[in-house]
Formats: C-alpha cells, structure tokens, sequence
C-alpha cells in the first residue's frame, strides 16, 4: 500500500490471489518489549534494535503480527539474532539467522573518549615529512 507523504491518503493498493495450501513470503515486523526492564538498560546500557523486520514463508491463514523479543533478562552485551527468535509453529524464516536483531551495550561517556583519544594522540609516529617541512629544513 502506498499513501501520500503528507495527507496519508492512499494512493496505491496491491492485491495478491493466494492459492489455498500455498505459503506465502511476509515480512513480519519485530518488536521489543519490556526495555525498560531490561537488566542491561537498567545498568546504563543502550538497546539498539538493528533489524526491525524479518522475512518469513508461512501459511495466509498463519501470518504472526509481529515477533516480540522479550528483553526483560538480557544483561550488558547481550545479543539476539535471527535465530535466537521465538517463532510460531508453521513460520518458516527466510532471513539470514546471523543477522543481528538487537544488543545492550555499554555507553561511552565523552571523559573516556577524551582520554583515549589523547592517548592515541600522544602514541602517532612521524613516518614521512611533507613537502612544505622539507623547504624549512
């Protein structure tokens, strides 16, 4: 279904025929819950939620609404992938299972940052003099 960027009116549907006892290919939406929750959050973590849609085969009569990943018990550095998933029996997963849904990591605050990268600054070797050097010299 298309709609018009600012009044959302629809402005293009697609219709399929689906044969009875065909699968079909969806792309199911995946929603976290319980964020707030979350181990990992609560200990200053970032949640970032990567794929936010997966591409399953499944039965018309079968399509899930969405996938729900439960974020409650993961801690800092946890990872969900594709096939960590939870999926209803008869969906068939067609997207890459290494792909990463989510993950809690830690945040860096900008006094580390600073600090590494002073550090990095004081470690940088002279390998080759530019031109302009070459004349002072």
């Amino acid at each position: 279904m298309q709609r018009h960027p600012l009044t959302r009116q629809i402005r293009h549907i697609d219709l399929y025929q689906v044969l009875k006892g065909h699968k079909v290919k969806v792309e199911i939406p995946v929603r976290v819950a319980n964020v707030e929750a979350s181990k990992g959050v609560k200990e200053g973590g970032l949640l970032t939620h990567a794929a936010r849609l997966i591409l399953v085969e499944v039965q018309p009569s079968d399509i899930p609404e969405e996938i729900v990943v439960d974020a409650k018990d993961l801690e800092m550095g946890s990872e969900v992938f594709v096939k960590d998933l939870d999926v209803p029996e008869g969906v068939t997963v067609l997207t890459d299972p290494e792909i990463l849904v989510l993950h809690i990591s830690a945040i860096r605050s900008s006094d580390d940052e600073t600090e590494e990268g002073e550090e990095e600054s004081k470690e940088v070797e002279v390998v080759a003099k530019g031109k302009a050097a070459k004349e002072e010299e």
